[in-house]
């Protein structure tokens, strides 16, 4: 029997950014968030003759039955971009009558299997997973489907996804490396050889293709440019620590080549601390978070940021998609828009 969903509300954006917790680390997770308790089975039928099987009953109730409930694991809500997405997906389905319940699994594969087999065990209609790994889900993957249960990937996709919402990562980190090594060519000159840090996530192949996109698209505009340092960072915190630490390594740094806004946000905090002129460092970066925008216009270090759609524009990506899964009528694969936001058209997207 299906136990009673229970709705796990986000306990809190990121209202204080400066207060985030480590994403390389096993990251903090709000109140209420926490789906770890082991499921409990469900007992089968034994009357082969007039039950029908568990799948078959589940298949049946697919389709668009207006009300629906939605299990998200994603992989760091104390990352403001994706925790501002959660919240707006949130309020997106309390006005459809949804349930959606989101849990951060700190990144930790196993950790997130546990959340998918209980949100299995709960009877979601669908699981949408951001990966820790995603090679990691076939077996619940599996337990899912013969439920019913529709498995979506967000950001990171997954073999068993029956839909992913993604972005092209490689062309994405490429537009960071060109707007970088662009801006060191303008402000140190073509033939200087000016040293860069980077931000990454090295367990996510995503975010492996974002950072080999920035290093050749700082290759082929900056050749002379040479990546001094690279550390994980997903959120403020780390963000700080990190450019508090490669700074004193390499104080001749220039440039910044983050994968995430979450990152970028610290160590501009770092840079405005120390004094940093606009003109002396730049931080380039993806989200489009409108904490960065708002850096951007206010001529910090932060030059630029690759908006996806901004947070608003994820959850509704991410609400569109559910929409066409749940009608039946969908494509395997649903892409993020990337644009470029800089000085020159922040206000288009400040608003």
């Amino acid at each position: 029997m299906k136990r009673k969903f229970m709705k796990s509300v986000l306990a809190a954006m990121v209202a204080g950014i400066m207060m985030t917790t480590g994403c390389t680390s096993k990251a903090e997770e709000p109140a209420n968030s926490d789906t770890s308790a082991t499921p409990q089975e469900t007992e089968a039928g034994t009357d082969e003759n007039t039950a029908a099987p568990e799948a078959d009953q589940a298949e049946d109730q697919k389709g668009d039955k207006g009300s629906y409930k939605i299990g998200y694991t994603i992989q760091d809500l104390a990352n403001p971009t994706w925790a501002a997405k959660i919240q707006y997906i949130t309020e997106m389905c309390d006005e459809l009558g949804w349930e959606v319940a989101a849990v951060d699994n700190g990144a930790d594969s196993g950790k997130q299997i546990t959340q998918v087999e209980n949100f299995v065990t709960s009877g979601v209609d669908v699981v949408v997973v951001q990966p820790a790994d995603a090679n990691s889900l076939t077996d619940v993957s599996k337990k899912a489907h013969d439920k019913g249960i529709y498995m979506m990937a967000d950001g990171v996709s997954f073999p068993e996804a029956d839909l992913s919402y993604i972005n092209d990562n490689f062309t994405v980190g490429k537009m960071v490396g060109t707007a970088c090594g662009e801006w060191l060519n303008k402000t140190f000159g073509e033939d200087a050889k000016t040293e860069v840090a980077i931000y990454e996530w090295p367990s996510i192949k995503e975010c492996i293709d974002r950072v080999d996109g920035m290093k050749e698209g700082l290759k082929e505009t900056a050749p002379n440019a040479q990546v001094v340092a690279s550390a994980s960072a997903a959120n403020v915190t780390d963000g700080m620590s990190n450019a508090e630490n490669i700074l004193q390594a390499h104080p001749e740094v220039k440039a910044f080549m983050c994968f995430g806004d979450g990152g970028a946000l610290g160590a501009s905090e770092v840079l405005e601390a120390k004094g940093t002129g606009a003109d002396e460092v730049g931080i380039f970066s993806i989200d489009g978070t409108d904490e960065a925008l708002t850096k951007i216009k206010n001529n910090t270090p932060f030059k630029m940021s690759v908006s996806l759609g901004s947070p608003k524009g994820q959850a509704d990506g991410i609400m569109e998609a559910l929409k066409a899964l749940f009608s039946g009528s969908y494509e395997e694969v649903y892409y993020t828009p990337n644009e470029v936001v800089d000085s020159s058209n922040v206000d288009e997207y400040l608003k």
